[in-house]
């Protein structure tokens, strides 16, 4: 399937108005500060995790592709973070609340599917 087309698809599902985004057209922006704690800084070299104070910006956000959707409803919740650092391209960290996993049957630790 085509991008345009699966964005179509995704479009009828929700019946989202025009002007907003096919997926996770509601939600907020918020900005702060985010500072490493010194264990996460032992364990990782990532520029954001150096232990200084980075800016942050946060998106939380329903996943329905409908704005009008209300809060209430159950639904997917978004969650992304852009970590600020000087000099260096923005790392970005995005997750979301989800019920089910993605998929029937992930590989355990040992890299071989768990049973079902």
């Amino acid at each position: 399937m085509k991008p345009d087309e699966a964005i179509d698809r995704l479009r009828a599902a929700f019946r989202g108005p025009d002007g907003h985004r096919t997926l996770h057209a509601k939600g907020r922006f918020y900005s702060g500060t985010f500072t490493a704690t010194p264990e996460a800084t032992a364990l990782c070299r990532a520029a954001h995790l150096d232990g200084a104070p980075r800016p942050v910006l946060v998106r939380w956000s329903s996943a329905s592709g409908n704005a009008r959707t209300k809060d209430t409803a159950p639904d997917i919740r978004g969650l992304a973070v852009t970590f600020s650092v000087d000099d260096v391209k923005p790392f970005d960290l995005l997750g979301q609340t989800s019920a089910s996993f993605p998929t029937q049957t992930p590989p355990s630790s040992s890299g071989s599917p768990r049973p079902r």
